[in-house]
């Protein structure tokens, strides 16, 4: 939201995520609220990710023909039949109010190219490949969707002084519960871990429950760390030598290039808009396996540091937060 309210004069409303129907309900009647209130002295409506937390404010805003924007970011695109994961998958309420929303939408933003149709052959272990994307199920919607590439601050996400010590993996993503640490390969490195004693992971962005659910691991080179702000995050970007990011589906994902900027050596999975990101200043990989992500780990880790230096570069030069900005800009311009 920094970004659009740099260009626009932007009243936010956050949705807080309830496990209970109660919870849900009492969001749901807040939202709907919210929208009443605001959305007509609002030009726009923009959401970021398409789901229950817009739907309120989407039906207010078209009701009112007001403009509607959707930038979505992966699972809202996304079907993984082998991990049961992304909002395509399983035919419920949450998809057809999705399905909705992306059908009542005027533009839609997608945050990689391969959000809009690909196919996934990291999470199929037949090799085959699950067809994925926005357009894989909708394809009525080609006419509303553009690209809207993610991009990081090269200004805040900076390399750490000569003298900072780099060493051991991090993981970082928002990890609420355990099937998401699944789908974002967290379950991988720790397998990694409990094999490799001598290599250190650190975990960040883990919920209470999460934390208290691997610490039954007793794994003693695992450091878990919940959600950081963006000063004490840069400072774990800087003194880890190598990111991984082992995750089955996934947009452009932000911690991608704000590590990489900080000089972290990426490692990804062979999935959606991380192998372009990473380019050749880092490792893709092709399979969930552990021994090749355990050998991948071990070189980059013996990297010399020039391969932190080149990563930077790769996400100066191609995803920036300028490059971002204007065509964030220029899409939600779009809308009248």
């Amino acid at each position: 939201m920094a970004l659009l309210r740099d260009e626009f004069t932007v009243i936010e409303f956050h949705y807080k995520r309830s496990k209970t129907w109660s919870g849900k309900t009492w969001m749901m009647i807040s939202a709907f609220i919210h929208a009443c209130r605001y959305m007509p002295r609002a030009q726009k409506m923009y959401s970021f990710f398409a789901g229950f937390h817009s739907f309120a404010h989407l039906l207010v805003a078209k009701v009112l023909r007001k403009p509607t924007l959707i930038m979505a970011g992966g699972f809202d695109t996304a079907s993984i039949p082998s991990l049961q994961y992304g909002v395509f998958y399983k035919k419920n309420l949450l998809q057809l109010c999705v399905r909705m929303e992306y059908k009542l939408a005027d533009a839609i933003g997608v945050v990689d190219k391969s959000l809009l149709h690909c196919k996934n052959t990291y999470a199929d272990s037949r090799g085959i490949g699950f067809e994925t994307g926005l357009l894989a199920f909708m394809p009525s919607l080609s006419s509303k969707v553009s690209v809207v590439e993610g991009g990081a601050d090269t200004a805040f996400w900076q390399l750490p002084s000569e003298e900072t010590t780099r060493e051991g993996v991090l993981f970082v993503a928002v990890i609420s519960q355990l099937p998401t640490l699944q789908a974002k390969g967290g379950d991988l490195l720790l397998e990694i871990a409990a094999m490799h004693p001598d290599i250190a992971f650190t975990f960040v962005g883990l919920t209470v429950f999460v934390m208290r659910e691997i610490k039954k691991r007793n794994l003693q080179n695992v450091v878990l760390l919940p959600s950081l702000g963006r000063e004490e995050l840069r400072t774990v970007y800087q003194h880890h030598k190598v990111l991984a990011l082992p995750s089955y589906s996934e947009g452009l994902p932000n911690v991608l290039c704000e590590a990489m900027l900080c000089g972290c050596i990426p490692l990804v999975s062979h999935v959606n808009g991380m192998p372009a990101a990473v380019g050749d200043a880092g490792y893709v990989l092709d399979r969930p396996e552990a021994d090749s992500w355990t050998t991948a780990l071990k070189t980059a880790l013996l990297a010399p540091a020039a391969d932190g230096l080149r990563a930077r570069q790769r996400i100066v030069n191609g995803y920036s937060l300028m490059q971002r900005k204007t065509k964030l800009t220029r899409f939600v311009s779009q809308a009248k």
